[in-house]
């Protein structure tokens, strides 16, 4: 997402990531079981505060929900609720890119870019499809952008 949209932050949180993927080829099908639930995707301007303070609230929900994300890494001790961003500075404007359900909690932002009415808002399958198309080839790597702490 964060490629096609050319934004400085992508997230998805994990449960909207439902099936892993076998090693192969990769279908449209094998997409489709990873990104069931076809939401659109909406392109926002934020402060960077206001983006720590949206992953904040996802991971210290009663509920927790770990937050995937692209552009950024972090740190979160689930025992404090102690989220850490090297990388995020609180009063820069910073574009982040998010499908619409995670939009629908996202309370503070500046700008709407994208909306998921917008001619440029596809579905996140086809944005992962696309970046597929492109590659050829898939070769993941650990980037090691969350990192879960108990101290």
């Amino acid at each position: 997402m964060r490629n096609h949209y050319k934004t400085d932050l992508a997230i998805i949180d994990g449960s909207g990531i439902r099936k892993s993927v076998s090693k192969g080829d990769f279908t449209l099908e094998k997409v489709r079981t990873l990104l069931p639930f076809g939401n659109k995707i909406v392109v926002v301007k934020l402060l960077g505060k206001d983006f720590k303070k949206f992953i904040h609230s996802y991971l210290s929900n009663s509920k927790p929900k770990l937050i995937q994300i692209s552009g950024a890494t972090y740190q979160w001790n689930p025992e404090t609720k102690e989220l850490v961003f090297d990388d995020i500075k609180d009063d820069f404007l910073y574009s982040l890119c998010l499908n619409d359900y995670n939009f629908g909690k996202l309370s503070t932002y500046d700008e709407v870019l994208i909306d998921s009415n917008h001619i440029d808002s596809l579905e996140d399958y086809i944005v992962l499809k696309q970046y597929i198309q492109q590659l050829k080839i898939i070769n993941p790597t650990i980037e090691n952008r969350i990192t879960i702490t108990h101290e």
